[in-house]
């Protein structure tokens, strides 16, 4: 974990610098274009440092220190343009607007989903439960479209209820101190039972 947070945060900070300087940039030149020259980058890779793949935990260095960052930057870059292209296909469409707006939960919470999806599905019988317990990668065969799909939505129904709790709870404790503040006070402008006013002199 301490190796590779220092690895996340770099393309965190990149992601931000891309948000602010970059996408104007990047969005002036076709999609398609973008995904030749991100495959032929990608193909340098590979003849380069050899059999590589997107997921640090199974990324081969092969002596090449900047291959996970160069690794990482292309498969970053080529959903960006995928999803350029998806945008163009299913314009306004409220599910893609709803699941770009909690990627972050669908990051933080999809291996959590998967884990527990997959124990549920054991308990019923349709996977190994000696395989579940001694390998932290299982998953359950035939079940995959469902464990992907879980990992997408349930942490984004998760994210959406949160945020609406969360705005009406505000709301009543807004409403609450305003109630509060104005039975604390009276009509002259000075606080009841002798209280000190806060902040600001009462005439």
């Amino acid at each position: 974990a301490l190796y590779r947070l220092p690895y996340a945060l770099f393309f965190v900070h990149l992601g931000r610098c891309y948000r602010l300087y970059g996408e104007r940039v990047m969005d002036k030149i076709p999609a398609i274009v973008w995904l030749i020259i991100l495959f032929v980058c990608q193909y340098e890779m590979f003849r380069i440092v050899g059999n590589t793949t997107y997921v640090l935990v199974w990324l081969t260095f092969n002596g090449h220190i900047f291959a996970p960052y160069f690794s990482g930057i292309i498969g970053i870059l080529i959903w960006v343009q995928i999803a350029r292209i998806i945008e163009k296909w299913i314009p306004n469409n409220r599910l893609e607007v709803i699941l770009s707006q909690n990627t972050w939960s669908i990051m933080t919470h999809h291996l959590l989903v998967r884990v527990l999806l997959c124990y549920v599905l054991v308990y019923c019988g349709f996977g190994d439960l000696y395989a579940f317990r001694t390998n932290v990668w299982y998953s359950v065969d035939g079940w995959y479209g469902l464990i992907f799909f879980g990992c997408m939505f349930l942490p984004t129904i998760w994210q959406v209820y949160f945020d609406k709790i969360k705005s009406i709870c505000s709301n009543k404790l807004s409403v609450l101190c305003t109630i509060h503040c104005s039975c604390t006070r009276r009509d002259d402008g000075l606080p009841r039972n002798g209280q000190q006013p806060y902040g600001r002199r009462y005439r």
